[in-house]
């Protein structure tokens, strides 16, 4: 899909998608290019049906919602599908995954505010989950009304892909600028400015923000004149 050439969708300033043209089949993933100096690089690896990604999204998604806005960080968001057989047959995973390629390709401006809307409205594991129709509601309701979104969602366009980042996510190499680790082993993995965040369960947010901070202190000591940083949510 466009918008996608790392195997994610990166959000900059004022929740825009960083765009990036389609890559021909078999083509590697294009590690992302680097961000200014002090913009923190986060990247989350997360599977639409995984409950643990839910509860990271939940305690997180505002400090993160707050980095962007703030221009103290980039956000790219890798859709894999590794729940695909929790789903009843229905194989929810790969089509909420597919459904989110389908939003960053066609409508890349609704991307945000729909990957919220996935974990806004989370199916439990076991269940069929979200049907098609749903699926291009909470699209349309995101912004994304092209008729081609709807088709797209309907005829499962980049399946293949989501089944091919997949395998890439869980082999390896990942396509994340100066990453720690070969590869995944569940989600959320998530990164920050290549380093994985060795998160606690349950999520505390404090956490997440002394990490992300921690980062952007690095980030400044060698830039004379940082973006100032936020200050987390309390």
């Amino acid at each position: 899909p466009r918008n996608m050439a790392s195997d994610g969708v990166r959000i900059g300033a004022d929740f825009a998608v960083v765009p990036t043209a389609a890559l021909p089949a078999g083509r590697d993933p294009i590690i992302s290019e680097a961000n200014p100096a002090g913009v923190v690089d986060i990247q989350i690896v997360v599977d639409y049906l995984c409950p643990i990604c839910g509860e990271f999204e939940d305690t997180n998604g505002s400090f993160i919602e707050t980095l962007i806005a703030s221009g103290a960080a980039t956000v790219e968001y890798r859709p894999i599908a590794i729940l695909s057989g929790r789903s009843a047959g229905t194989e929810y995973s790969l089509r909420a995954a597919n459904a989110a390629a389908c939003v960053a390709d066609r409508d890349p401006a609704a991307f945000f505010d729909f990957n919220a809307s996935l974990f806004a409205e989370q199916p439990e594991e076991g269940t069929p989950g979200l049907d098609d129709d749903r699926l291009i509601a909470l699209a349309a309701e995101a912004g994304a009304t092209a008729p081609t979104v709807e088709r797209c969602i309907r005829d499962r366009t980049f399946a293949s892909w989501v089944r091919d980042a997949t395998d890439r996510a869980l082999t390896g190499p990942l396509a994340i600028r100066d990453v720690d680790v070969d590869r995944i082993e569940g989600t959320p993995t998530i990164f920050v400015n290549g380093e994985r965040f060795p998160y606690r369960y349950p999520f505390e947010q404090a956490d997440f923000a002394q990490f992300v901070l921690q980062a952007a202190g690095n980030e400044f000591s060698t830039n004379p004149t940082p973006t100032p940083s936020p200050t987390p949510s309390p």
